[in-house]
Order: structure tokens, then C-alpha cells, then sequence
């Protein structure tokens, strides 16, 4: 199961990197100078990445208790469902994010 859902979460974004333009002097820049750079990591995306995780997280417990308790199917199957859940949520996350990033 783990391996499926590595191969269902990391290949199609893999594969999209196969067919981004090359660039032939990538190599032959300096580096960026990073004086005054805000950095990656400031703390509103530290806050949007754990309000994201936060909520995913809720939504897939929810998921896998409903399976559970209320449709009283077994724990193999919830897992099973919360692990497809999850799956679906980051390649569903990556390609919207891919798609941010064209625009």
C-alpha cells in the first residue's frame, strides 16, 4: 500500500519536470545574492503549511472514524480509504500548485 501510494503521489509530478524547458547557461550563473532576500520560509507560509497539514489531517481522521464507526466497515478497509484520501489531497495539492506556477 505505502508503495502504490508513492508511485501515485511522486510520479506524475516527476514526470512533468521531464518537459520543462532547458535552459543551457543554468550552469554558468553566479549565485543569487541572498542579502535582503525574505527567504522561502517566512513565517506566513510556515503558517499556511501547517493550517494545510492541520486540515488535511482532520479531514482524513474524520474520514477514516466515518469508515469505521458510522458506515462499520472494517479497519483494513478505513485504512484504505484514508490512505486513497491522502493520496488524492497531495496530488491533488501538487497539481494545483503546478498549475499556480504557469500562471
Amino acid at each position: 500500500m505505502i508503495l502504490w501510494a508513492n508511485i501515485f503521489v511522486d510520479v506524475p509530478p516527476s514526470l512533468s519536470l521531464g518537459v520543462d524547458p532547458v535552459e543551457e547557461d543554468i550552469m554558468l550563473r553566479p549565485p543569487r545574492s541572498s542579502a535582503g532576500a525574505a527567504g522561502v520560509l517566512n513565517r506566513l507560509t510556515l503558517l499556511v503549511i501547517g493550517l494545510h497539514a492541520f486540515q488535511i489531517a482532520v479531514l482524513i481522521l474524520i474520514l477514516f472514524w466515518y469508515t469505521l464507526e458510522v458506515q462499520d466497515y472494517s479497519v483494513g478497509y478505513a485504512r484504505s480509504s484514508a490512505w486513497i484520501a491522502l493520496a488524492t489531497v497531495q496530488v491533488r495539492a501538487r497539481t494545483s500548485l503546478l498549475h499556480s506556477w504557469q500562471h
